[in-house]
């Protein structure tokens, strides 16, 4: 099968929709309603997606139904998923919600809202505003650990390469330059193990990072940066 998006100018309405690969036929579609940045995201036999009203929908895969919503906020961050639990952010906070149901597993404070979410090998990692890197249990909520060293101002995604959290750090001012750049922490210690200075041509909304195979891509504006982690 394969998912899609279908933006429509018209008036008719916006919807997701699933088809077959080998000759395309429809299977089912659902109206839904679209923003700017939405989005969605599949694990195991479940949809997630954050409409234009600020509610996640867990869709099943097989039949378009939605199986439960949740209500978000403006301020909420990306939607991650790994088997039978969604993560979400709602500004500090990270919850995680049960596939099956909606209902929450656990949540999460943070001091100021976190940037940069990521998810990998159940763990979850981001960034505070005070440029602090940190790891939590994703089946538990619990703090695995928090970065002693801290960054300039966190910006934009992260990414997870070769057992190393990414991100970046945009200056905070235009005066100031110190801590701009990307950098890298051990997964398992939180040690700053990698860094390298970089101050962005223009200001921008942030740094987007890619991963693949032992490589990762880092892009602010105009500047692509490419890096071989292992």
């Amino acid at each position: 099968m394969v998912f899609l998006r279908q933006d429509n100018a018209s008036d008719a309405e916006d919807s997701i929709s699933t088809r077959t690969l080998a000759d395309m036929a429809q299977q089912w579609s659902l109206p839904v309603d679209f923003n700017g940045d939405s989005t969605f995201i599949l694990s195991g036999d479940r949809i997630y997606f954050m409409d234009g009203r600020n509610r996640l929908l867990a869709i099943n895969a097989t039949n378009g139904s939605i199986a439960w919503e949740h209500q978000a906020g403006l301020s909420s961050g990306p939607v991650l998923a790994s088997g039978n639990t969604a993560y979400i952010q709602h500004g500090s906070r990270i919850l995680a919600l049960d596939a099956a149901t909606g209902r929450t597993r656990w949540d999460y404070s943070a001091r100021g809202k976190p940037s940069g979410l990521s998810l990998s090998q159940g763990s979850l990692y981001a960034l505070d505003p005070g440029g602090m890197a940190f790891s939590i249990d994703a089946a538990t909520g619990r703090t695995r650990w928090t970065s002693r060293s801290k960054v300039g101002s966190p910006s934009g995604d992260s990414v997870i390469c070769s057992g190393i959290l990414f991100a970046g750090a945009k200056p905070a001012s235009r005066t100031d330059e110190s801590d701009t750049g990307l950098f890298g922490w051990d997964v398992a210690t939180g040690e700053l193990v990698w860094r390298f200075p970089h101050k962005p041509r223009e200001d921008g909304l942030g740094w987007k990072l890619i991963a693949g195979g032992d490589m990762f891509f880092a892009a602010y504006n105009a500047d692509l940066l490419a890096f071989r982690a292992a």
